[in-house]
């Protein structure tokens, strides 16, 4: 019941008066609950490819620039622009 409450009101106080009443995990709990769901759907985005970290995103434009014979002498902003 915290992880709902607090997914609803984002309020410590109601999810540790629900806590005092045994209606529900700590306050603490429900960071730590919310931390690891959110390691956990990163990784499985990562493992699965399915989107790219901006860290990946920049190695992928660094790697895409090096290997080009294109060079911009006019200073337009190059691919690695921003990471």
């Amino acid at each position: 019941m915290g992880m709902t409450v607090f997914a609803k009101t984002r309020k410590r106080h109601l999810v540790e008066m629900l806590h005092a009443h045994g209606l529900s995990i700590s306050y603490d709990r429900v960071l730590e609950v919310s931390a690891q769901l959110g390691d956990a759907a990163v990784s499985k985005y990562v493992e699965d490819a399915t989107v790219l970290l901006r860290k990946q995103q920049c190695e992928l434009r660094t790697m895409a620039s090096d290997s080009s014979e294109r060079h911009d002498d006019l200073g337009a902003e190059t691919p690695t622009a921003g990471c």
